[in-house]
């Protein structure tokens, strides 16, 4: 027999702090900056957008840890390696790419 759906869970009073809490940390941190992403690729490097994206992940992490709410995994340290070792590449590509001087060409 599956429990729970006859649990009485729209009779209960409604607590409005966490409620707020939540809908302050999924509308601001996360919906407003990533819908600011594309804003910030028209007038900032790549590499400096990519990295605001990637460090919000990097600052849950740690948050959840000094919370108590998770335990620092050897996954957790190979994505925080993967990511940083991914914006290091994006950013020796792109000074690469600034340094070449751009191939003129020939006049007949």
């Amino acid at each position: 027999m599956i429990t729970g759906f006859d649990a009485p869970v729209f009779s209960l009073p409604f607590h409005w702090l966490p409620f707020a809490v939540l809908m302050f940390v999924l509308i601001f941190p996360t919906t407003i900056s990533y819908m600011l992403l594309p804003i910030g690729l028209k007038y900032l490097k790549t590499t400096v957008v990519a990295i605001y994206g990637y460090l919000i992940l990097i600052v849950a992490t740690v948050a959840s840890l000094i919370l108590g709410q998770d335990r620092f995994s050897w996954t957790q340290t190979f994505a925080i390696l993967f990511i940083c070792v991914g914006v290091y590449l994006v950013e020796v590509a792109e000074s690469k790419d600034k340094s070449t001087p751009m191939a003129t060409p020939a006049h007949k």
